[in-house]
Parts: structure tokens; sequence; C-alpha cells
């Protein structure tokens, strides 16, 4: 959950044991020696944050040896003890903000993630907008690390299901992102409202056809802006809205997909990607044709990671 460059690895190490019966001519290529895995336990990150501590270590070497052994006990499920190890540094640190802006907000980003993880909402909304608080203590307030960070709110506000508070961060935001000339976070946050609205009509039956409506205009409008800067994330939101109405049945929209795929440049080398999969039918009542959402997959609204 939390940001992949501090991800650790378990310290273990595996001997492949050798087998009495087995001549090496048996053995596979490159399967006859031993696989070594390395990494740091979580008692040496300790010590590392200790010894920081103790020499009384400027906020940002304080911030990276915490994140650290947080990011190794949240591996090791130790997930309250990873938080115990950010509050402490959050305590520490978040008064330098102002110097040291992308550290302290690394801090808040990565509690917000655990917090996300555990179920803790407020915490999760707390957090997430320590992350842009942080930011601009030390940055100007159109810096794109600033913008970027505004994007997270509305992803939390998406995850909440706080669906119309994520659209108007998202429209806000490309606002302001227009008007500084940063198209990149403009695109994002433009071509997140096509994606929320397409998670929640694919989720939503009840509602689906007014999603999906919401969708197609969010994509239209994107399709409609002379910005040639916009034409990318116009091609995704397009890929995006076309998906859905293939999932509910739209068998032409199977063959815009494929065409919109061949039109990106997918020529007969490129890695195969399923499109679309029509439904399975079910086998009596043992199985009756539904197939479950990935565990652990990313979702716009109310997300499980």
């Amino acid at each position: 959950m939390l940001r992949p460059d501090l991800v650790g690895f378990v310290a273990l190490s595996f001997l492949v044991p050798a087998a009495s019966a087995q001549t090496n001519d048996d053995k596979p290529n490159g399967y006859d020696r031993p696989i070594v895995i390395t990494g740091v336990r979580i008692s040496e990150l300790k010590d590392t944050l200790s010894k920081c501590l103790a020499r009384k270590c400027p906020p940002d070497q304080d911030i990276a040896a915490s994140t650290a052994l947080a990011e190794q006990e949240f591996v090791e499920g130790k997930y309250q003890d990873a938080r115990a190890t950010l509050k402490a540094s959050l305590s520490r640190n978040k008064n330098y903000a102002k110097d040291y802006p992308e550290p302290v907000a690394n801090l808040f980003r990565a509690d917000s993630r655990i917090a996300a993880h555990m179920g803790a909402g407020d915490e999760y909304s707390t957090e997430t907008f320590g992350v842009v608080s942080a930011l601009k203590a030390g940055l100007p307030n159109d810096d794109p690390r600033v913008l970027a960070a505004e994007i997270e709110v509305g992803d939390m506000f998406a995850r909440m299901g706080q669906i119309d508070a994520a659209v108007q961060k998202y429209h806000a935001l490309a606002d302001r992102a227009s008007k500084v000339n940063q198209p990149n976070i403009e695109g994002m946050a433009r071509l997140r409202v096509v994606a929320l609205y397409a998670q929640v009509a694919s989720q939503n039956r009840q509602n689906y056809v007014a999603y999906a409506v919401e969708a197609r205009d969010a994509a239209i409008r994107l399709a409609k802006d002379h910005d040639p800067r916009m034409k990318d994330f116009a091609a995704a939101a397009n890929l995006l809205v076309t998906r859905l109405a293939a999932k509910n049945g739209d068998k032409a929209a199977v063959d815009r997909l494929v065409a919109a795929y061949v039109a990106a440049g997918a020529g007969a080398g490129a890695r195969p990607v399923a499109l679309y999969s029509p439904p399975m039918k079910g086998i009596d009542a043992v199985y009756d044709g539904s197939i479950p959402a990935p565990v652990g997959s990313s979702r716009c609204v109310r997300s499980t990671t």
C-alpha cells in the first residue's frame, strides 16, 4: 500500500535441496544453483531509526528511516505497528513541511494508505488532506506536485463512495490545471471523471443508464476539446465508454473496441489484450456464470485495497 520505491524485502534464504537420485542431466538449466533472497529485518530497521534519532538526524532522514520500518511492518502484517511508526514520525516532523514538503507529504500519504487498507475511513480522509497541506506549506499552490496531490483527494472521495464530491473535485482541478498550463494534470482529472462514472455504471445496474450517459458525455467533451494535448486522454476515455457498452451487451461496441485498438498502433507483434468476453454459461447450481472481481484490484469506488 505504500510507495513502490519504499517496498522492502522479507529477509529469507532458500536453498534448493539436493535430490540424491537426481543427476545434473535431470536438472533444468538455471535451476541447479541455490536461490538466495536477501532483505532487511524489522530489528535492523528499528536499529537504523534509533541511531538516526540518537544523533538528531535531519527530518528527511528520520522520515526515510521511519517509512522504511513502517513498510516492512506492513508487509509482515503488523499494521498497527506500522501506523504507530508513521504517527510517531509525523508528530516529530509535520511542522517541518515548509522545508521538507515532499518527505512530510510522503509520511501522510503512507499513513493514509494504511488507514484505507484497515478501513479507517475518517483517518484515511484526514491524512489525504494532510498530503496536500504538507506540499502547500513548501511549494506554490499551482506546482504540479500539489495539483497531483489534489487528484488524490478526488480519488479519496471516490473510494469512499462520495461520487458527487469526487466529480466536483476533478472538475475544479481540471479548470485550475488548464489555467496554469498543466495539460497532463488537466487530462488526468477529466479522464478520472469518465472512469469514475463508467465504474459506478458497471456496478450499479439500477442506475446504469444515468451513470453511463454521464460517462459518455464527459468522454464526448474530451473528444471535442481543440487542445491537441487532450487527444490521448480523449482516446482513453472513448475506450472506457466503449468497453462499458460492450460489457452491457452492445456487440457493435466490441467491433469499435477492436478498431480503436488497431488505430492506436497495436500491430501483429503486440501483446494480446482481452477487450471483451461473453458471459460464461452456468453449470446447474454449481456455477452461476458470474465471475468475481480480482482480489486486490484497484477500484474507483469503494476500493478493496
